[in-house]
């Protein structure tokens, strides 16, 4: 197959596709969870205490070892009680966030996967490496080095395209939340002892 013979309008079909599927998860979701007014209290609470946080974090400790380790106990205080709340008021929305987004894109894939399903929709500017080539190749019978197929553009598509939209409307969590909820996140309030962790 030449360059010639790759259809540019299924890649941009893939792609519109995916850019609504990410604005229809994030409507769905401001719709059944992020717009009531108990989950815009707990996000502007969360984000007021980050902030104090950060304030204190910020201001200089009393002279000592003394000084210091009260400090740091105020911190490490205020940093459990921020978590301890996001713990027990976001398990619902991120179960429902998880399980809406999981849903919407599993149907999504299935339903390009079976329109796009061996067809080649664009050329790689590149050969991928060959964990790189299993998805790039996934569908196709008799791939070129650098044919592309319909996973490889909805894998793209879902780590650049999602991710922006819900930072674009800004509905859900703020970033603050996110920080702090990840994994790997137990020392937030201490960036230096995790500095020196990883």
């Amino acid at each position: 197959m030449t360059v010639s013979d790759v259809q540019p309008l299924e890649l941009l079909q893939i792609v519109g596709l995916c850019f609504a599927a990410a604005t229809a998860v994030e409507v769905l979701l401001w719709l059944w969870a992020f717009r009531s007014d108990s989950f815009r209290s707990l996000r502007a609470n969360i984000d007021k205490q980050a902030r104090k946080l950060e304030e204190i974090r910020a201001q200089p400790h009393a002279p000592g070892p003394q000084g210091k380790a009260a400090k740091q106990k105020k911190i490490d205080k205020l940093d459990k009680t921020i978590k301890m709340q996001m713990a027990k008021d976001l398990g619902g929305v991120r179960m429902k966030q998880t399980f809406l987004t999981a849903g919407v894109l599993l149907v999504l894939f299935r339903m390009t996967g079976k329109w796009y399903g061996g067809h080649v929709v664009g050329k790689l500017p590149f050969e991928p490496f060959s964990l790189l080539a299993k998805l790039a190749h996934r569908g196709l019978e008799s791939p070129a080095a650098n044919d592309c197929s319909v996973a490889f553009i909805y894998a793209l598509c879902q780590a650049g395209i999602r991710p922006n939209v819900a930072k674009f409307l800004d509905w859900g969590l703020s970033r603050t939340m996110t920080e702090m909820s990840a994994i790997g996140a137990q020392d937030w309030a201490n960036p230096q002892a995790a500095g020196k962790t990883r």
